[in-house]
């Protein structure tokens, strides 16, 4: 009896060591499993953090190609056809490069209303009007100059960007600083001689007069009907001279007109299916004199 008992102990002793061994299987195997599961987490991970890399790499690369070849030309690319007093005001390029399709808008900003010279001049509120009037329809529910902005624009550098100017509602992409910066720009700092009538008179006006305004206007147009400018010879001095101006109305509009652009931006958008990346590159010509200035360039993503 005491045999049969031993015998049943010891195959209970065995069955036990069995489980056992079967337990710490599984459980190695339960381990294996989340081991493996991490690394292939990780290496998913770090696989689309490649990928991400990859893609902004290559969206930077066609930035700067473009850049390269489209804003360092920019005069070129922009300049007046015969007979016109005045170069383009921008150009549109649609293209593919690397297998991404961009778009890019190439624009003169001496052909542009600038705000930074419009807060020189102007209180808040009005230069706030002056952008819900010259902004697209799409932008003017979501526009705000912000407080911030309006008290570093009283600095040196002013507005530097176009989200110190807009801001914009939920539903909207910066494919809206794409459209609402086609009249408006922070980077002109003078503008164009030969720009339309309602620029001039918006940029010069608040400084020197209505009155003013219209003499130098029709200086202008009597020294463009003259046939002078055919040549390119006229000047801001020839106009200025020609509209009688007194001295002070002479210093503002030497300083805030220019008959040379000196200014250009390129806005890129890459498409990547239902994504777009905008960028936005200026090459800004800072006056330093009559005519001569010096170049800063800035750059924006979004």
């Amino acid at each position: 009896m005491s045999g049969v008992t031993g015998l049943r102990h010891g195959h209970g002793r065995f069955t036990g060591r069995r489980g056992f061994t079967l337990l710490m299987s599984v459980v190695a195997l339960a381990i294996g499993v989340v081991v493996l599961t991490s690394i292939a987490g990780l290496s998913h991970n770090r696989l689309s953090q490649v990928r991400l890399s990859a893609a902004e790499l290559q969206d930077r690369w066609g930035s700067h190609s473009c850049q390269q070849m489209l804003l360092r030309d920019a005069g070129r690319l922009l300049q007046k056809e015969e007979g016109e007093l005045i170069g383009k005001a921008e150009r549109e390029f649609r293209f593919e490069l690397a297998g991404q399709r961009m778009f890019a808008r190439l624009a003169d900003e001496n052909q542009k209303l600038d705000l930074n010279l419009m807060l020189r001049a102007k209180s808040v509120g009005e230069v706030e009007r002056v952008v819900d009037q010259w902004s697209t329809t799409e932008l003017r529910a979501g526009l705000s100059l912000l407080p911030e902005a309006n008290r570093r624009s009283r600095t040196e550098d002013g507005l530097e960007c176009w989200d110190q100017v807009w801001l914009l509602l939920p539903g909207y992409d910066t494919q809206e600083f794409v459209i609402g910066s086609r009249r408006l720009t922070l980077w002109g700092n003078r503008v164009h001689l030969f720009a339309d009538d309602k620029l001039v008179r918006e940029t010069v006006g608040k400084w020197v007069g209505p009155l003013a305004v219209e003499r130098l206007l029709q200086a202008r147009n009597e020294v463009t009907a003259g046939g002078a400018s055919a040549n390119g010879s006229v000047t801001v001095q020839d106009v200025v001279q020609r509209a009688d101006l007194n001295e002070r109305d002479r210093g503002f509009v030497t300083s805030l007109v220019t008959q040379r652009s000196t200014s250009y931006s390129l806005w890129l958008s890459l498409v990547e299916g239902s994504r777009t990346r905008s960028s936005l590159c200026v090459r800004e010509g800072v006056p330093v004199g009559n005519e001569q200035v010096v170049e800063r360039i800035h750059g924006f993503r979004w």
